[in-house]
């Protein structure tokens, strides 16, 4: 009996797959790659991902991604309509500003070319009354040679200043004689080396021929 059980025993256990038997083989353990590894650990986090926020939905009272989408493409698109409102405001607000100033610079410079042309008239005058051929060469060498005291001419109120006016006149009149019909000596305004004439009718003679309307 004890026989009979031995032998069974031991052809049980030559029915077990052995390690490199002859007979027999033993079934591979499963093998991952880095790459398996990688695919799975991905996939896990995925699902994580997606738990996290199927339970943020739910706190939001949402049932899925596409309301709580469509609540916020709503609430850009009208955040963007208020923000194009109050854009198209402030341009309408600059360019009114910038009419204002352009139309406030157009009228202080209109303003001002009057005041120089009311300058320029007295001063002009004021050289003819002196004496001036041309008064427009006076003016110009004011403005060329005495910018300053031409500028002086006008107060900071644009009122003129007539003193100063004839006191530029004077100036021109030293400096350019020759405006003035007074020239250097054998010139055909003088009379041996001196001015020809030196009351109103010589002055008259000199420098307008005798046809000056000029009260002297």
């Amino acid at each position: 009996m004890t026989d009979a059980t031995d032998n069974n025993a031991t052809a049980a256990d030559n029915q077990q797959p052995t390690s490199g038997g002859a007979t027999g083989s033993v079934t591979p353990e499963p093998k991952f790659t880095q790459a398996d590894i990688d695919r799975i650990d991905a996939k896990t986090r995925k699902e994580a991902r997606a738990a996290a926020v199927n339970d943020l939905l739910k706190e939001l009272g949402f049932d899925k991604a596409d309301d709580l989408k469509a609540v916020v493409q709503s609430a850009k698109a009208k955040a963007e309509a208020d923000l194009s409102a109050a854009e198209k405001s402030e341009a309408a607000r600059l360019k009114a500003e910038k009419e204002r100033d352009e139309a406030k610079t157009a009228l202080e410079s209109e303003k001002a070319a009057r005041l120089i042309d009311k300058r320029n008239d007295a001063l002009m005058a004021a050289a003819a009354k002196a004496g001036a051929l041309d008064a427009k060469d006076v003016l110009r060498w004011a403005g060329d040679e005495s910018a300053d005291a031409l500028k002086a001419t006008l107060k900071d109120d644009g009122a003129l200043d007539d003193k100063a006016v004839d006191a530029l006149v004077a100036a021109a009149k030293k400096a350019k004689p020759h405006y003035f019909g007074v020239g250097a000596p054998g010139s055909p305004s003088l009379s041996g080396g001196k001015p020809a004439g030196t009351d109103k009718k010589g002055i008259r003679e000199a420098v307008f021929g005798g046809k000056s309307s000029v009260h002297l």
